[in-house]
C-alpha cells in the first residue's frame, strides 16, 4: 500500500522476493511505470494491478512460477525487454503478439513461446541487436521483419531449422549455443557480412 502513494514511480525492482504473491499496492503507480522488475518471486500469482501500464517497456519476470497470464501487459505501448524464463505457470503469451519493439536491442526469454511468428512481426529496421532463449522455441519464422539486424543470440531453443535467417544480409555476429535440436547450419554460408559465430 505504500507504494500506492507514489503515482510517479517509474521503476521498480522487488526481485528475489521469493515469497511475494502479490502487487496490488503498485495498481495508482501503473500509468507512469517504464521498468518492472520480479524475477524469482517464485509465489507471484498476480500482474494484474499493473494493467493499463502503457509506458512498460522493461520487463523481467524471469522464474514468477505461479503467474498464469501475462494479459495484464496488453496494455504496454512497446517492449525494450521480456523475460519470461521460469515461468512454468504460463500456458499462453495472450496479449503481447504483434506488440512493438522499440529501441536498437530487444530481449525475449521464454520457456512457453513456441514461435516467432505473430508476436515479432513488429520488429523494425531500427533493431540491431536481438537476444532470443527458450527451450520451447522451435523455429525463428517471423525474424525475417528485423532486416537490420547485425548481432542475434539464439540460446538454448529447439530450433532446427536456420532458414529464415536467409534475409538478414546485416548479420554479423551470431550466438547458436545449447541448441540441440539444431540440424544444419548451412544457412550461415549465405550471409555475407557474419563474421562470429
Amino acid at each position: 500500500d505504500a507504494l500506492g502513494r507514489s503515482p510517479r514511480l517509474q521503476s521498480v525492482d522487488l526481485g528475489a522476493n521469493s515469497e511475494l504473491k502479490r502487487i496490488d499496492g503498485l495498481a495508482p503507480a501503473a500509468a507512469s511505470l517504464r521498468s518492472l522488475h520480479l524475477g524469482w518471486c517464485y509465489n507471484l500469482e498476480s500482474i494484474e494491478s499493473i494493467e493499463g501500464a502503457r509506458q512498460l517497456r522493461r520487463v523481467v519476470l524471469n522464474y514468477c512460477r505461479s503467474l498464469v497470464s501475462v494479459k495484464p501487459l496488453s496494455a504496454c505501448e512497446a517492449f525494450d525487454e521480456l523475460d519470461l524464463t521460469g515461468c512454468t505457470g504460463l500456458t499462453s503469451i495472450e496479449g503481447l503478439a504483434g506488440k512493438p519493439v522499440g529501441g536498437t536491442e530487444f530481449s525475449l526469454h521464454s520457456d512457453v513461446l513456441t514461435s516467432l511468428s505473430g508476436l515479432l512481426p513488429a520488429l523494425g529496421p531500427t533493431i540491431t541487436k536481438l537476444d532470443l532463449r527458450g527451450a520451447m522455441l522451435r523455429d525463428l519464422v517471423g525474424i525475417e521483419s528485423a532486416r537490420n539486424l547485425k548481432r542475434l543470440v539464439v540460446l538454448g531453443t529447439a530450433v532446427t531449422d536456420l532458414a529464415p535467417l536467409c534475409s538478414l544480409v546485416q548479420l554479423e555476429e551470431i550466438d547458436l549455443c545449447d541448441n540441440t535440436a539444431l540440424i544444419d547450419a548451412g544457412t550461415l554460408g549465405a550471409l555475407p557480412h557474419l563474421n562470429r559465430v
